[in-house]
């Protein structure tokens, strides 16, 4: 029987990405347990409480080769034994316990015949749906049979082939069958996929900008290593760093949307720089806030500021990956700043030469202060580099309908308690 181990660096890089994937979706689990390349068992082992109370176990083997992922192959998969031992593969470890869901992450793409053991889409951590039958499981002893001649001479394979025979002779089809749906074929897997996979998880969770994302990368595979070594769990010493690099949501809490969002994002995509303005207290910092939310969303480091030379200064960063500023009302709130036609001034000359498409600025300032520098008796007459003023004074009736629900039901819940 051939090795299925792949051996280098690059294997190694490829499993500690996977390891890394499962971590960030699988963090937030009750009584999350992970550990990598435990004594006995694969890559990586898991358990958590599902809703039910009940322990789920997993066992995950990953396989970099972009070969064919074959019935045959899997067979080889599950006769994997631990290091230096001819019992306990992890065949017979998913047989016996039935909580235990064995994961298997190829690189190649698998054949038709093991379609049935791919996820639907995204795997939620769940067994398989379909039934699988009797013959399912007699086409795999059928493969277990294959693989007889092709174990060593050494007095290890020769252990394990007269171990793997009587697997063979114990066969117990309508139980194997029943164990079928804890086998998770995961194909067609890519260190880039992966790595897609990993950076939408660093955005959602913890709005790691894309800058930084191939060093938050590097750390945390850095403690993926260490825990191969020290064989405790990952999962908090992740967390944890994680934690300490993430970047604070600029999304406001219990905001409510005017209506008119999307077509804001929309400008600001297209143009890369969007100026609101308006009357006193009309939310245009939140509205600002919210917009560049969705920005941080998508991989934007967002930096937010009241200094417009600071602004400009942090998008000309000669820097890689997206950046976005928010500046809050840079020529004074209820009065005019210190040097407010040098403010002026600098807004207007360099407002028409934001850097690239990846940087952008957006610039809330209160209309009273926008009339004064500007000497304009109205709001709409004011460009700035050819750009107007989006006034937020007025609402949407959407966002009056949904402002008065919502005061309803915070007043009827303030009742309640």
């Amino acid at each position: 029987m051939t090795t299925i181990a792949t051996i280098g660096p690059k294997k190694y890089e490829f499993q500690d990405l996977v390891c890394l994937d499962f971590v960030l979706k699988t963090e937030e689990e009750k009584d999350i347990s992970f550990l990598i390349e435990p004594h006995g068992g694969e890559d990586a082992a898991f358990t958590y409480k599902g809703n039910d109370g009940a322990l789920k176990k997993f066992e995950v083997q990953v396989k970099g080769s972009e070969a064919p992922v074959t019935p045959k192959f899997v067979a080889e998969c599950l006769l994997h034994f631990p290091e230096q031992r001819h019992e306990n593969c992890l065949f017979e470890r998913m047989i016996k316990d039935c909580n235990l869901c064995v994961v298997l992450v190829m690189s190649g793409r698998s054949t038709d015949k093991l379609l049935k053991y791919l996820p639907n889409g995204e795997w939620d951590l769940s067994p398989h749906k379909n039934n699988f039958t009797l013959k399912d499981a007699e086409a795999l002893n059928l493969e277990f049979q294959s693989l007889i001649d092709g174990f060593g001479d050494t007095r290890l394979m020769k252990a394990r082939k007269e171990h793997t025979q009587s697997i063979i002779e114990n066969f117990n089809t309508k139980e194997v069958r029943d164990a079928l749906q804890r086998l998770i074929i995961i194909d067609n897997e890519s260190e880039k996929l992966v790595k897609e996979n990993i950076h939408l998880s660093l955005r959602s969770k913890y709005h790691i900008p894309d800058d930084y994302f191939e060093e938050v990368i590097r750390k945390s595979t850095e403690y993926i290593k260490a825990a191969k070594e020290s064989q405790e769990d990952v999962i908090a010493k992740i967390s944890q760093y994680l934690k300490s690099v993430s970047s604070v949501s600029l999304r406001p809490s219990n905001y409510i949307q005017r209506g008119d969002e999307d077509n804001l994002k929309n400008l600001l995509t297209s143009e890369h720089s969007l100026l609101l303005s308006g009357k006193p207290r009309i939310g245009k910092s939140y509205t600002a806030m919210w917009i560049a939310a969705s920005f941080q969303d998508q991989g934007y480091r967002v930096k937010r500021t009241d200094d417009i030379f600071e602004a400009f200064r942090f998008l000309e960063d000669p820097v890689n990956g997206p950046r976005l500023v928010v500046v809050d009302d840079p020529l004074g709130g209820s009065r005019l700043s210190n040097n407010p036609q040098q403010i002026w001034q600098e807004i207007k000359s360099k407002l028409s030469f934001v850097p690239s498409p990846q940087r952008k600025i957006i610039i809330s300032q209160g209309q009273e202060r926008l009339l004064e520098i500007s000497g304009k008796s109205q709001l709409e007459d004011i460009r700035v580099a050819a750009k107007r003023w989006n006034d937020l004074s007025s609402y949407p009736n959407s966002f009056l309908e949904k402002f008065w629900k919502q005061s309803n039901e915070r007043n009827y819940q303030s009742n309640c308690t």
